[in-house]
């Protein structure tokens, strides 16, 4: 990859991580209320500590997600990126234009059944 492919590269990473951490702050804001919100009825608590473990679910695959992206970063600043960290291979332009973060190639993935992560916003 160039020198400017890198600073592109890293730039859409750290828009995507900034994302996704002001999602994931939001999202334990609405647990932090659904959660304080003590004037429910019986009939509805169920619901409100459903409501409240799905927002907690999409905060840790958030954070699971901005994870993966500062490992990204790792290998920008390694000087691997766009490298597979499993085979070597290099990392199509497609993919990497499609999932910046993505660490293996397709056919890794693939090949191990790679947990898909979230897609940012």
């Amino acid at each position: 990859m160039s020198p400017a492919d890198l600073d592109l590269a890293r730039q859409r990473l750290h828009d995507r991580r900034r994302a996704l951490l002001a999602r994931y702050h939001r999202t334990l804001d609405l647990v932090d209320e659904e959660l304080d919100s003590r004037e429910i009825e019986d009939v509805d608590t169920s619901s409100e500590q459903w409501d409240a473990q799905v927002l907690t679910a999409l905060s840790v695959a958030d954070r699971r997600h901005a994870e993966a992206i500062g490992a990204a970063l790792e290998r920008v600043a390694a000087g691997s990126y766009g490298r597979c960290v499993r085979c070597g291979a290099v990392i199509d332009d497609a993919r990497l234009a499609a999932l910046p973060e993505a660490p293996t190639c397709i056919g890794c993935a693939l090949e191990t059944d790679e947990a898909p992560l979230p897609r940012a916003p």
